[in-house]
């Protein structure tokens, strides 16, 4: 009892001195629908369920979407059949992923039902790895570690939004600083409730920024 007492008492005064952060709505919603990750700092959450609605008070429209029990974006297109299989993988950000719109509605899927059409002798699955904010590294760390083993006929790689305007935060010790996923539900929880341990786990993987780049100006003589 002694120590539960204690306990309750360091986390009432580091809550004094370093409450925990206020998070938007924009980053609430980040938080359902993704898990961090050691390699591309977060992912999908697998078996996630969200309305686009919830991303923007700026936002009132009421569109659901989906994330499969793989963590990519539902719904895979499947024209079924027996024919010879032809898969085809999209990677890329909140453009490829289909943001705003439903889970019959991005682009991966229609490009499936367009295939289908024109291919009816095969059966044709399209597998959406789109992912919001990614950026060309993340993806390549995603094609490595997800893309690559389903072995798809055709890849459509689309990024560099984001490449060009993410900010200056070091990829690696964001990723160093996610948990291993085998963690990544209990630190969520703890994280999101406990303050002490918010401010532990924060000094004990400090991110870091990468240098501000200079500008060359080349002048013509």
């Amino acid at each position: 009892l002694g120590s539960v007492l204690g306990l309750g008492a360091v986390e009432l005064a580091v809550r004094s001195l370093a409450p925990l952060p206020q998070l938007s709505q924009e980053e609430r919603f980040h938080r359902e629908i993704t898990l961090p990750d050691r390699e591309r700092i977060y992912r999908l959450r697998p078996g996630a369920r969200s309305d686009w609605s919830r991303y923007s008070p700026r936002d009132d429209r009421s569109v659901r979407f989906t994330i499969d029990a793989e963590g990519r974006r539902a719904r895979e297109f499947d024209s079924g059949g027996s024919g010879p299989e032809l898969r085809v993988a999209f990677l890329g950000d909140s453009t490829t992923m289909g943001f705003g719109v439903g889970d019959e509605e991005h682009f991966a899927y229609l490009f499936g039902s367009l295939l289908a059409r024109r291919h009816p002798e095969r059966r044709v699955r399209v597998f959406n790895f789109g992912t919001h904010g990614y950026t060309s590294a993340q993806g390549h760390a995603q094609f490595e570690s997800e893309v690559f083993a389903l072995a798809p006929a055709l890849v459509f790689v689309a990024f560099g939004f984001n490449d060009a305007t993410v900010s200056g935060l070091d990829e690696r010790s964001a990723c160093e600083a996610a948990p291993p996923r085998a963690w990544a539900a209990v630190h969520e929880l703890l994280d999101r409730s406990s303050a002490t341990y918010h401010l532990l786990w924060k000094h004990a993987h400090p991110l870091r920024s990468h240098p501000a780049p200079r500008t060359r100006v080349l002048r013509a003589e």
